[in-house]
């Protein structure tokens, strides 16, 4: 994900793009790390994986545009264990995720900036743009950062919100948020990319 584009410059066997364009962590000297273990993860693969497991159909495709033969991929669908359902009387909005540009929160963040009378929002994780964010939301009192709570902390918020958010801007391999929403019984806004 770069300049708020997919990129697919990097195949199997040619990371120079990453390098150039620095795309581990903004760091050359990171992404040429990367780009010399991934050849030899490659290498290794060669010899040795006789299946590659997709979790969805978007996966399944990628590994096939890679170059990886149909034969050798199997495909297994993701699950999550069953969730607390959410009150009857919920209705305030949920973000799970990564606090990042592709995972789409300033795009939430400004919905909820012009429309004030909104119900409450709840975001929980944390990432790169988590202070970049929390400062945009700072004069918003119907938004709450709750960062990174373990499964009980988190029932707790998502059984209070009627509605998960999910306006990702990159082809998401596969959301486990959406599926948790959906066996919470909650329904989901997101935007049409990827696994949704």
């Amino acid at each position: 994900f770069r300049n708020h584009n997919i990129c697919n410059l990097c195949t199997r066997n040619d990371f120079k793009p990453g390098i150039k364009f620095r795309c581990f962590q903004k760091s050359f000297w990171k992404s040429l790390i990367v780009n010399f273990n991934s050849k030899k993860i490659n290498n290794f693969e060669e010899f040795y994986i006789d299946k590659y497991v997709a979790i969805s159909d978007h996966i399944r495709k990628y590994l096939i545009q890679l170059g990886i033969p149909q034969s050798k991929i199997e495909m297994i669908s993701n699950s999550t264990k069953p969730q607390n359902k959410i009150r009857q009387d919920a209705n305030e909005f949920l973000f799970v995720g990564r606090l990042e540009p592709e995972k789409g929160i300033i795009l939430v963040l400004d919905t909820w900036r012009e429309y004030s009378n909104l119900p409450k929002l709840n975001i929980v994780g944390t990432g790169s743009v988590d202070k970049v964010a929390r400062e945009y939301a700072s004069s918003l009192e119907n938004v709450s950062f709750h960062g990174i709570l373990n499964d009980d902390e988190l029932n707790s918020v998502a059984s209070k919100c009627r509605t998960l958010i999910a306006p990702i801007s990159w082809d998401e391999p596969f959301g486990r948020n959406l599926i948790e929403a959906l066996s919470r019984g909650q329904s989901i806004v997101a935007t049409k990319r990827g696994i949704v």
